[in-house]
């Protein structure tokens, strides 16, 4: 994976947001399909030096759970969710990590 935008995350199930506002750090819990015809699994995407965080939920497509595709530019990260909401995060940076167990 190079970049955020190729990160494996269509179809992957959003369960929660947390925004630690100290640390200026937003996490969300994820289960990705990250191999082709294996069961999701459990991952964080993290993102540090957080400025802003917009996160609409008016299903404007329906209500839904699952991420459509990312998408970003520097310093601009965008989950587009099957629901047509976008959640917009402008942050240094990001990483993404297999959740603990």
């Amino acid at each position: 994976m190079s970049g955020f935008s190729d990160l494996p995350l269509h179809d992957g199930v959003l369960q929660r947001i947390e925004y630690d506002w100290q640390k200026r750090s937003i996490r969300l819990d994820i289960s990705a399909f990250i191999e082709p015809g294996e069961p999701a699994v459990p991952h964080n995407l993290t993102f540090m030096g957080v400025q802003s965080l917009v996160c609409p939920q008016k299903d404007p497509w329906g209500p839904s759970m699952y991420i459509n595709k990312p998408r970003s530019a520097p310093g601009h990260f965008v989950l587009e969710m099957q629901s047509g909401d976008e959640i917009v995060v402008e942050a240094a940076g990001f990483e993404f990590t297999r959740a603990a167990s």
